[in-house]
C-alpha cells in the first residue's frame, strides 16, 4: 500500500439542499432627503436561502415609520459569509422596488427601484436558529427635490426555519 498522490484525488460535486431560514428584524432607522430627523422604527421579513458555504440568496420586505414619513421596499440580494464557524462577518447586497414619502407637502413621494446593502455579524451560523446583527442601507433610485431618499439604519434579526 502507497501514498495517495495529489494528482488522484478528485472532489466529488453534488448538488446541495440549501438551508431554508425566515427571518424577522427590528431596528431603529434614519433617512436623508425627506426632511425628516426623527428616528424611524423599522421591521423587516424575510426569506434565506444557503445556497452554498459561503453564500445565500435572500428575499426581503422592509419598512421604516417616523416622524410622519414612510420608507416601504422589497427586494432580492445575495450575501456573501466567509467563515464557516459559529460567528462569521457577513456583507450583502440587494435590487428591489421601494416606495418613500416624507408626509410633508414641499416633499413629493417617490416610488421606484432601490439598491441596498448591508454588512454585520451573523451568530449560531451553524444551528437552524441564527441570530444578525448589521448595518444596512437602502436608496432609492428615483429623486425628490432634495435628492434620492436614502434610509441607513442598525437591525437585528433572528433567523429560524
Amino acid at each position: 500500500m502507497g501514498d495517495i498522490l495529489p494528482e488522484e484525488v478528485e472532489k466529488v460535486s453534488r448538488r446541495q439542499k440549501p438551508l431554508n431560514l425566515w427571518s424577522i428584524g427590528f431596528g431603529p432607522f434614519w433617512t436623508n432627503n425627506l426632511n425628516v430627523d426623527q428616528t424611524h422604527y423599522g421591521a423587516s421579513l424575510g426569506r434565506h436561502w444557503e445556497a452554498a458555504e459561503e453564500g445565500e440568496i435572500r428575499l426581503n420586505g422592509f419598512a421604516a415609520f417616523g416622524g410622519g414619513a414612510q420608507f416601504l421596499g422589497a427586494s432580492a440580494g445575495a450575501a456573501w459569509l466567509p467563515i464557516r464557524t459559529q460567528i462569521s462577518p457577513i456583507l450583502g447586497a440587494r435590487f428591489g422596488a421601494g416606495f418613500a414619502d416624507s408626509g410633508k407637502d414641499n416633499v413629493s413621494a417617490k416610488a421606484g427601484f432601490l439598491m441596498g446593502a448591508w454588512g454585520g455579524v451573523r451568530l449560531f451560523r451553524l444551528s437552524q436558529a441564527q441570530l444578525e446583527f448589521a448595518f444596512r442601507t437602502d436608496l432609492l433610485l428615483h429623486s425628490n427635490e432634495n435628492g434620492k431618499p436614502l434610509l441607513y439604519g442598525v437591525e437585528l434579526s433572528v433567523l429560524f426555519p
